[in-house]
């Protein structure tokens, strides 16, 4: 019976640090998934960064492109990268990283 309660408890606080980073995040330390390019006309002379984080079953923050973008004034997207934490389903931190000018 305690087995079965342990894995229930995992199962719960898992699924809570996935919802955060998303399928990439079902990793133990920490991982980055693949950017989009969007505009090669644009040059990547400017960074921004948001993120959202996820503890047990609270979840806060915003991760989008625009709140990255407004983070590092950009206002033309030359591609997007993304970060993702995740420690035992218990702690998880989802990062977009914007370049661009």
């Amino acid at each position: 019976m305690k087995k079965l309660a342990m894995v229930a408890v995992l199962a719960l606080c898992g699924g809570c640090g996935v919802a955060v980073g998303g399928p990439v995040a079902a990793s133990l330390v920490f991982t980055k998934g693949p950017g989009q390019v969007v505009d090669n006309n644009v040059k990547a002379t400017k960074v921004g960064k948001a993120s959202a984080t996820g503890v047990v079953l609270v979840a806060f923050g915003d991760s989008s492109v625009n709140a990255a973008a407004r983070d590092g004034a950009i206002t033309k997207v030359h591609h997007v990268d993304y970060e993702y934490l995740n420690i035992l389903g218990m702690y998880a931190k989802s990062t977009t990283v914007v370049y661009g000018e």
